[in-house]
Formats: structure tokens, sequence, C-alpha cells
């Protein structure tokens, strides 16, 4: 109805639900300051996150070598020259793409920003700038190797594109998320004590995964046959004399003339 006291003094309202025959209009001045709590809450949670997957970062880059033979890939050191070159190269990329790991962290915690906020389309595209990344870097590239470095660095690139994706998109919804330093304040320790529990769920498959390989390989490493020491017969036949020759190395001397006899398994 068109009556002077019906304006809504603080501006216009979102209605969650019609009446049928009323319409109650209210605010709450309380959302404001939850709103404000949340974005604080969700800055030191982000602060503290980043601060953590660096310190783990930088912990994987110093002993990566390590990692690769014990954790990560038991059992593919060899003091092969061939699979030693394939281990330095396992070890180089993985110390490319590992910063990749705070990326991912920040991407997987501005997501739940966004979701809590009903923005879905940011975090739901942020997988195909991975895809996209790699397929850029990839492509253009003539041989395995260079591949193999051009896909490391595009998952950096990815991770980049995808922080920044999701940081544009908490911009558009208005939350007032900003950079901190990392702070263990009590709801911090709260929220560690909640992620936890969760965490170590999550992990179980690749705990299973990992117990396997160490498993395998260790099963390998103790039925890995000896090397038999090399046994050989030489003989020959001379016109004047025969021999035979009972040697464990070819090196050893013989009664024959070279080039007149013949090696035996």
């Amino acid at each position: 109805p068109d009556l002077p006291d019906f304006t809504i003094p603080f501006g216009k309202a979102k209605i969650w639900r019609e009446g049928t025959d009323v319409t109650i209009v209210s605010f709450g001045i309380g959302m404001t300051y939850a709103l404000e709590a949340a974005d604080k809450l969700a800055a030191d949670a982000m602060a503290t996150l980043a601060f953590a997957t660096i310190i783990i970062t930088l912990i994987a880059e110093l002993f990566m070598p390590q990692l690769m033979r014990w954790v990560i890939n038991p059992g593919y050191w060899s003091d092969d020259q061939a699979h030693r070159q394939k281990f330095d190269l396992a070890v180089l990329l993985t110390r490319i793409s590992m910063p990749y790991l705070p990326f991912m962290a920040i991407v997987a915690h501005l997501s739940g920003v966004l979701n809590a906020r009903g923005r879905f389309i940011f975090s739901a595209f942020a997988p195909t700038l991975l895809n996209l990344c790699m397929l850029a870097a990839v492509l253009p590239q003539k041989n395995p190797d260079a591949a193999a470095f051009a896909a490391s660095i595009g998952i950096l690139a990815a991770g980049a594109s995808q922080c920044a994706l999701l940081w544009w998109g908490i911009r558009r919804t208005g939350a007032q998320v900003h950079f901190v330093l990392p702070r263990l304040t009590p709801e911090i320790k709260q929220l560690i004590g909640l992620a936890i529990p969760g965490a170590i769920a999550a992990s179980a498959p690749m705990r299973s995964s990992a117990i396997t390989d160490c498993a395998r390989w260790a099963s390998n490493a103790a039925m890995k046959p000896e090397p038999a020491p090399i046994s050989s017969t030489f003989s020959c036949r001379w016109t004047f004399s025969s021999c035979s020759s009972r040697a464990s190395t070819r090196g050893s001397s013989m009664c024959c003339p070279p080039g007149s006899g013949t090696w035996v398994s």
C-alpha cells in the first residue's frame, strides 16, 4: 500500500519469505558484528595456514632427496647410473613444484569462505586453471624432459592464478579478509583442535598407500638374490696337447694359445 509509514528506514530489505497476510521485516545489528568476527577469524586462519605450509615447504625443499628415497617413493633410489639420473630428476621436479602447497592451502581456505557466503562459481572454476596452465606450459615443448620442467613451472603458475581468482571473488562478496601476521589466538587453537581429527581421517588412504609401498620395498629388498660368482670352463684343442682350465675370471692364466679355445658357462 502507498502509505507514509510503509517506508523502511534503513533502505532496501531482502525478503526471505513473503507472508500471505503480512510480511514482517526485521534487522538485527548483531549480524554486522558476526560478519566482522567471521572475517577476522578467516584472516587469522589464512595467515596460520600459510605460515605452517611455508615452513613445511622449506623443510621439504632442504631434505627432498631423503624424503624421496625413504618417504615419498621408498626403493626408488639406486646405485645404477640410469636409475640415479631418474632419481635426481624426480627430486628436482618435486622441488620446483613443492611451493604449490601453500597456494593450494590458501585456495582451499578461501573456497570455504566463498562457499559460506553462497558463492560457488569461483571455487568450482579454480581446478580448471590448473589444467589450463599445465596444458599451456606442456604443449609447446618438443621433448619429454622439457615438458616435465614446463609442467612443474605450470603448477606454480596455476597456484598463483587460483589464489588471485579466489581473492578477487572474496573482494566481490564484500568480505573483509586481509593479510595479517599469524597469531595463535584462542579461536585459532580451537580451530586447530577441530581440524586435526578431520586431517587424520582424510589422510587414511595416503597412510595406507605409504605403508603398502614400504612393505613392498622391504619385501623386494629381502628377496633380492645375491649375484652369483662367475665360474667358467675354458677348453681347447692343440696339436700336441689339450688342456682344461677352470677359473673364476677370464683373466686367469691358460695353457691354450689365444684363439684356440672357447668359453663354456
